[in-house]
């Protein structure tokens, strides 16, 4: 059983770049010892797990399409910036190290974001506020930057 145990928790899009900081300043301090972290979004948070292409056929009928590519830029949910981008490259680099990415299905329901649209990584839990209930009582340590 990991002796270091932490759930990350954001609701906020724009604390995102703080958070994985945090997270990435963390693992060398816990490198020679086992640990378990997760990250857990909700709220406006989660629409940071969206592919940033989606297929045609899971579109609704009003959306635009890249015709070069066949797939949907989600604007609304992609800011289109280099710092998105790096945010994304350091997650992945972050889950091949053990971090779990987590998204409230409550909040994905509220944003009417569908589990197929997210990365391919991220798990989903029924309610963010219980599963944070859930693993304070595991003895997880809180962090919200």
């Amino acid at each position: 059983m990991p002796q270091n145990k932490v759930i990350f928790h954001i609701d906020e899009l724009k604390n995102w770049k703080l958070l994985l900081n945090n997270v990435n300043n963390l693992i060398p301090l816990l490198r020679k010892e086992e640990y378990d972290i997760e990250v857990l979004a909700n709220g406006e948070a989660v629409k940071y797990y969206v592919v940033d292409h989606i297929p045609k056929e899971n579109l609704e009928k009003n959306q635009d399409v890249d015709k070069s590519t066949n797939f949907e830029i989600k604007k609304e949910y992609i800011q289109g910036s280099k710092e998105k981008e790096s945010c994304k490259v350091t997650m992945e680099r972050l889950y091949k190290e053990g971090v779990k990415f987590v998204a409230c299905n409550n909040s994905l329901n509220g944003y009417e974001i569908k589990q197929e649209e997210l990365l391919s990584y991220i798990n989903v839990v029924p309610s963010g506020v219980y599963e944070l209930v859930l693993k304070q009582q595991k003895g997880y340590a809180y962090i919200k930057p």
